[in-house]
């Protein structure tokens, strides 16, 4: 990463086709009012589409990065991270319409406390205001292997006006202090290519809680997220969300948790475990459920090896890890 300038912020989209709705993201982020300037990063992920066109044309101060193929969504944070410049980095993704204030309150958020690494916003599911209504996400909690987005499918209240400790900060629009990223780097690498694409938010944010950082939701940063629209009509992006998203569970545990803490609690983790590929490819043909459990074969070694390193870095000790991990 080259030098950072405290008042820009770096923005990081993974684009993959339907560019209208990357026209409407980039919309409302070139509409935020915060003290600061924007630096914004496009990564077309093998698109069908013209979005490439579109930023090119529409939008020329934004960096584009164009891969043939799809190479998932943490080879494009990686390589999007060898260009910034920002102090902060947002990831955003394309489905996601930030409110007009959603940088400041988010920013103000993580200026409050040098030890703040990650801010979650409050996002709702798809809908036309950024008030009241169904949330979608305001931030991810992790207990006994289970994963938890809170406010998930619940209508909005006052319960979540107020700021909260969570455990990681949902990468749909994530606000990370480019320090912790630095921090959490593992073999030069921050998100974990071997992950291709899910949950690549809840390991950063699990190795930064390793590393002594904290992840704070944020009230008053609101977006829209419209979850699911761009796997809707696209039968094999489902399929490979329902195998992603259930394996990678699994394979980040492997990676981050000490390896007596496995031992010790193998029975919930195996319950929970089964409980989350389950519940994940329910609605899919055995086909997801057979791949995510090869993927989960094929990708295990290597998470393994990198559990040495990242526990050799870690602040928490074993004791406090059971304690943040498990109740």
């Amino acid at each position: 990463m080259t030098t950072a300038y405290p008042h820009r912020i770096s923005v990081i989209i993974a684009a993959k086709d339907n560019k209208q709705m990357l026209g409407v993201c980039l919309e409302h982020l070139y509409s935020q009012r915060f003290d600061g300037e924007l630096e914004v990063v496009v990564v077309d992920n093998g698109s069908m589409e013209s979005v490439a066109f579109l930023v090119t044309s529409t939008y020329p101060q934004i960096k584009l990065i164009r891969n043939e193929t799809n190479l998932g969504v943490a080879v494009a944070f990686n390589q999007a991270l060898s260009y910034i410049t920002g102090g902060n980095v947002l990831s955003l993704d394309q489905d996601v319409e930030l409110a007009p204030d959603f940088l400041d309150a988010a920013l103000n958020t993580i200026r409050s406390d040098e030890k703040i690494g990650s801010v979650a916003g409050r996002l709702y599911a798809m809908q036309d205001r950024y008030t009241e209504g169904t949330l979608d996400c305001a931030g991810l909690m992790f207990r006994n292997m289970q994963l938890l987005r809170v406010g998930y499918n619940e209508i909005d209240g006052a319960h979540f006006d107020q700021p909260r400790y969570i455990f990681a900060a949902p990468g749909a629009a994530a606000l990370y202090r480019r320090e912790m990223l630095r921090d959490i780097t593992i073999q030069n690498k921050v998100a974990d290519e071997d992950l291709f694409s899910f949950l690549e938010d809840l390991d950063i944010g699990w190795r930064a809680q390793l590393r002594g950082w904290k992840s704070v939701y944020a009230p008053m940063a609101k977006a829209i997220h419209k979850r699911g629209l761009l796997r809707e009509k696209d039968k094999q992006a489902s399929q490979d969300y329902a195998m992603f998203w259930s394996a990678n569970l699994s394979l980040i545990r492997r990676k981050n948790l000490p390896e007596n803490l496995s031992k010790m609690y193998r029975k919930i983790i195996r319950k929970n475990e089964k409980a989350h590929l389950l519940g994940v490819t329910q609605d899919y043909d055995m086909v997801a459920r057979v791949q995510a459990k090869s993927w989960i074969l094929r990708k295990s070694k290597l998470m393994k090896s990198k559990n040495k390193l990242i526990q050799q870095s870690a602040l928490l000790d074993e004791n406090a890890q059971e304690r943040l991990l498990f109740s």
